[in-house]
């Protein structure tokens, strides 16, 4: 099976919009991936400074700008598509939205994007909502990708991500481990950016500097890194915490480039061999991320005895878009996009996504009755929930819905021939499945016309038909 499916994603880094169009194929439960399209769109200043200053916003402005988001989203989206080509080749999209709020120990986390008003514009189907139900059943919600790592990076023994935090996924003992390590690139930017550098180029300015033993004997003394995983962090370690820390010790803007970066280096080293245990570390470590483009972090993380490997550039700098494309692939199957017990603290295992499917409120169909009384009661009550869960009318819970549609024509073709067929959709009963006679197959005016509302439904999926 093939999904073509757009990944949108926003960082804390506000460097911009990244949009992925990628075709996902699973077979026989091995995934692989080809990006067919990537860009970033860069922020103007004046998102850039909406987006900072959301979570200082009164509840009626933040959720102005949530839907206000969801439409530049949109068209950001509409516009990807035109300018490569894509028009009816999508699928679906899935969108991570901009985080503002992450307070997990109060059940609570809010992205910017609203995913109905992307659906509005864009006309697709629209995955949102990833951390939602993680964080409701009393999970952290982060951190938020390594199902994604493990089904497209199967073979890698420890997968790293150098984003804004960076994170460790591993199995171990049957079940897949995952953690935040330390804050990583936006500390590092931050720095840079006091240089008047947006980033630090593959760490030319850290390796210029010199470590501060003291600096980097606090850092690694931080409470955080003594906690037992899973576990994980907010933005508000670093900019509370870490970049408090280094402001306070004496040390040239380069020195603590340089040091920082040996930190984020020890810290990945010390998760790598905690994961490891006594077995110690075996196989290589993948590194992914914006962060595995500075060559003097890869550097210091090699001169702490790992081997490590690197994907391609373009997987490199859209890594997060193609894992969230692929954690909606799951969504859309109904499959688990989050074993929560050894990742997030969350009871058992979820799916973390809300679905907004591209809807026409209400479809009303003038019928002509059969003979049969049974076709005048004929309702197709077809509401999100039941697309989601693939049932329709009853339709058995683990059929696609293809056959749910089928099953509202054979229905109405049963109305006006009960005697000849045997079919109950309103229980989903094995009988279901019986095949029509040949004298059938041609249905009356109303099961061609009810036929023809279930083929709407399975294009642009309508929340209500009504007969």
């Amino acid at each position: 099976m093939v999904y073509n499916v757009i990944g949108v994603t926003s960082g804390s880094s506000l460097d911009g919009l990244d949009l992925v169009f990628v075709a996902l194929t699973e077979v026989r439960g091995k995934w692989t991936y080809e990006i067919r399209a990537a860009e970033r769109k860069a922020y103007t200043e004046d998102w850039k400074e909406k987006l900072s200053g959301a979570a200082n916003l009164p509840a009626r402005d933040y959720f102005l700008l949530h839907s206000e988001y969801g439409h530049y989203i949109g068209h950001a989206v509409k516009d990807f598509i035109a300018t490569h080509g894509f028009d009816h080749q999508v699928h679906f999209i899935t969108t991570h939205g901009h985080t503002v709020f992450h307070m997990p120990s109060q059940k609570m986390t809010a992205q910017l994007g609203d995913g109905a008003a992307i659906t509005a514009v864009s006309g697709l189907p629209v995955i949102s909502d990833l951390r939602a139900m993680d964080i409701a059943l009393g999970g952290k919600g982060a951190p938020l990708l390594p199902v994604a790592e493990q089904l497209l990076f199967p073979n890698a023994a420890y997968r790293v991500n150098l984003g804004e935090n960076a994170t460790v996924s591993a199995q171990k003992e049957g079940e897949l481990v995952a953690f935040d390590v330390c804050p990583c690139n936006y500390v590092l930017d931050s720095l840079a950016e006091s240089l008047g550098r947006a980033y630090d180029e593959n760490g030319q300015l850290a390796a210029g500097g010199v470590t501060d033993p003291k600096l980097l004997d606090a850092l690694n003394g931080l409470a955080y890194y003594a906690l037992p995983y899973p576990k994980t962090l907010t933005n508000k370690f670093g900019t509370g915490t870490v970049l408090p820390m280094m402001q306070g010790h004496q040390l040239s803007t380069q020195g603590k480039l340089n040091t920082y970066t040996k930190h984020i280096a020890t810290q990945i080293a010390n998760a790598v061999k905690l994961i490891g245990g006594e077995e110690g570390v075996v196989g290589e470590v993948l590194l992914t991320g914006g962060g595995a483009h500075n060559s003097f972090l890869v550097e210091s993380i090699k001169e702490l005895g790992l081997t490590v490997t690197q994907p391609d550039a373009q997987t490199l700098t859209f890594r997060t878009a193609l894992m969230i494309a692929l954690l909606g692939a799951l969504r859309w199957r109904q499959e688990t996009n989050a074993a929560a017990i050894q990742m997030t603290f969350a009871e058992g295992k979820s799916h973390l996504n809300c679905v907004y499917l591209f809807s026409i409120n209400e479809v009303k169909l003038k019928l002509s009755p059969s003979n049969n009384p049974l076709s005048l009661n004929f309702k197709c009550g077809i509401t999100n929930n039941a697309i989601n869960d693939s049932v329709i009318n009853g339709a058995p819970n683990s059929l696609p819905n293809p056959f749910a549609a089928l099953s509202n024509w054979l229905y109405c073709s049963a109305t006006s021939y009960p005697s000849r067929l045997l079919i109950n959709p309103a229980t989903g009963s094995d009988n279901t499945r019986a095949s029509p006679s040949s004298t059938t197959l041609t249905p009356p005016c109303d099961a061609i016309t009810a036929f023809i509302a279930c083929t709407i439904l399975l294009s642009s999926t309508p929340t209500a038909i009504i007969l």
